[in-house]
């Protein structure tokens, strides 16, 4: 903002020549960006029309700004921009050089030509039509006032109906609209469920290997964690919980539809059993059905959800895998009596997911746009999957054993010769192929053994992958 200092001996037409200097040098002016008329800056500022004429003609001289009849003064590109006025602290400009070097590291990553990523979608799936129409006509509906405020912070009662009627089509879950809260990300709903309990009367147990966000957000929240391994065997007696926390509340965070990373899924004998301990032993579960939507085999098991009637499980789920990464939208259930201390203060305030998007994925559900949609991408995630265990076999062959249990969006591989992940994952890179760590997800010292790297197939194309699982096998046996 520019400003006139009265009680400066700086000549008025050299404090406005300055203070717009400086905003091209830090980013508030950018090229081609039009200045204000002399006729308006000069009733902002409170100056002659002479002053601001005399500060535009020298920034045109000094080549900042140039003239252009009948339009004003625009912005001029500048190769090398001055120190600017403002004088900051050395220490100041030395963290600013470092951080710029590191967003240029994260940002300016070099081009791949196959991408085996596991948290975006093939672009090629999202319902852009579809979408555009029903967001353009709730804007002109008469409820497109209801943006002008805010939003009811359990999120948007149309939405809540329909993710309601979804559960209980899909996952077996009875759940009023009532009991749903709309959040943005699985971390953020995660650590709300976390509000709801002391920290000094509860224990977080969370998967080894496991979602690496829940961990951290569980610690981040000032909680004990306590890692448990369910991987290879997927038994619940393996759950073992410390005398120091026979009388504490017991969360226990994971994903039995698709135990991420393994891809292993909780069978019914044990989702039974688990459900009836959690009711013996004071425990909440907090149920992420990441991945339910795609499974390729086998019969239809019941949610955690649908087993609990005790109200001791938790059931998020999230649209970033099923619609739209970016969209951030995740629904959390909760039974009645955490429900109600939800709500009571200080709860959360207001909606945390943008009330346009809300709104459109409400209209999107309602008819039969959700399902189709749905269906199209778990045919179009089935023949990928199916392709790449064929191009594994074809191209890889007994050199690498992989896991993958008929559910998910990734497949877990490792060299039979030992090879460890960082090895992998820098030849595949040089080769042009990315495939990703998951050494991270452990919580507590993995095995040395292990040394899998995920190779997710949501996001590259189906026509890809072929030939990028032939460049892999090139890059790591020649």
């Amino acid at each position: 903002m520019i400003t006139i200092d009265r009680n400066d001996s700086t000549p008025f037409y050299r404090q406005i020549y300055n203070q717009v200097v400086e905003s091209i040098e830090t980013g508030a002016y950018r090229m081609d960006d039009r200045l204000p008329s002399i006729r308006k800056f000069a009733l902002d500022l409170g100056v002659s029309r002479n002053t601001v004429e005399q500060a535009y003609t020298l920034l045109a001289q000094e080549g900042y700004a140039e003239a252009r009849p009948g339009s004003g003064y625009f912005i001029n590109p500048v190769d090398s921009l001055r120190q600017t006025t403002r004088d900051f602290s050395s220490e100041y400009l030395a963290d600013l050089e470092k951080l710029l070097v590191r967003q240029k590291e994260l940002h300016n990553q070099p081009p791949c030509q196959f991408d085996f990523a596991y948290d975006r979608m093939d672009a090629e799936a999202f319902p852009y039509s579809r979408w555009a129409r029903i967001s353009r006509d709730i804007m002109l509906d008469p409820c497109r006032f209801d943006v002008c405020r805010y939003a009811d912070r359990q999120g948007l009662p149309e939405l809540r109906e329909q993710i309601s009627t979804y559960l209980i089509k899909e996952q077996d879950i009875v759940a009023h609209p009532e009991q749903i809260v709309i959040l943005p990300t699985t971390r953020r709903a995660f650590s709300s469920i976390l509000l709801l309990f002391r920290q000094d009367e509860a224990v977080v147990y969370v998967d080894n290997p496991g979602y690496p966000e829940a961990y951290h957000a569980a610690r981040l929240s000032g909680y004990e964690v306590a890692p448990h391994t369910i991987y290879p065997n997927f038994q619940w007696s393996n759950l073992k919980v410390a005398p120091e926390h026979a009388d504490k509340v017991k969360l226990i965070y994971t994903t039995p539809a698709n135990q991420y990373p393994t891809n292993a899924l909780l069978g019914l004998e044990e989702r039974q059993a688990f459900v009836k301990w959690a009711a013996e032993n004071n425990a909440y579960i907090i149920e992420d059905e990441y991945c339910h939507e795609f499974r390729y085999g086998g019969p239809h098991l019941p949610s955690l959800h649908a087993l609990d009637t005790e109200g001791r499980v938790i059931t998020m789920g999230t649209f970033s895998k099923s619609l739209a990464p970016s969209f951030c939208l995740t629904y959390v259930v909760l039974p009645p009596k955490l429900m109600l201390k939800w709500l009571s203060p200080p709860g959360l305030l207001h909606a945390q997911a943008p009330w346009q998007t809300q709104y459109t994925l409400a209209e999107f559900m309602r008819g039969d746009y959700w399902y189709a949609h749905l269906r199209r991408l778990q045919t179009a995630y089935r023949r990928k999957y199916d392709a790449i265990l064929e191009a594994i076999d074809a191209y890889l062959g007994d050199r690498v054993e992989y896991l993958q249990q008929e559910t998910g969006l990734h497949v877990l591989v490792r060299t039979r010769d030992g090879r460890p992940e960082e090895e992998l994952i820098r030849l595949a890179r040089q080769a042009g192929v990315r495939v990703y760590p998951t050494s991270q997800d452990w919580v507590s010292s993995k095995p040395e053994d292990w040394n899998y790297v995920l190779v997710g197939y949501s996001a590259i194309p189906l026509e890809k992958i072929k030939a990028g699982i032939r460049t892999l096998a090139h890059a790591w046996f020649g």
